[in-house]
């Protein structure tokens, strides 16, 4: 990864193609050898968790966010017709 500032545009877009197997993203080429080291870095050690995926991918697509649930949160689901409230306790 210390290498990939030293790298022509045509050398980082070819690495990426090669690292990847996509297209090169739209974007700056100061910010290219950044996303890269970022895919190295996600495939050596994991990447991104599920939840912060599908966080990430709800904020892009505008949906409702689900959120963790913590002490005190009142939950509530109307079902025919009914509110049905849940006070989350200290347990979780």
């Amino acid at each position: 990864m210390a290498g990939l500032e030293r790298l022509s545009s045509d050398e980082l877009r070819t690495k990426w193609r090669r690292l990847t197997g996509s297209p090169v993203p739209r974007m700056s080429l100061s910010l290219l050898p950044l996303a890269l080291a970022w895919e190295i870095q996600a495939r050596a050690f994991g990447g991104l968790s599920r939840e912060t995926r599908r966080t990430l991918d709800q904020l892009a697509s505008a949906r409702t966010r689900t959120t963790s649930v913590s002490p005190g949160m009142r939950l509530v689901r109307e079902w025919n017709g009914r509110a049905h409230v849940v006070v989350v306790g200290d347990d979780g």
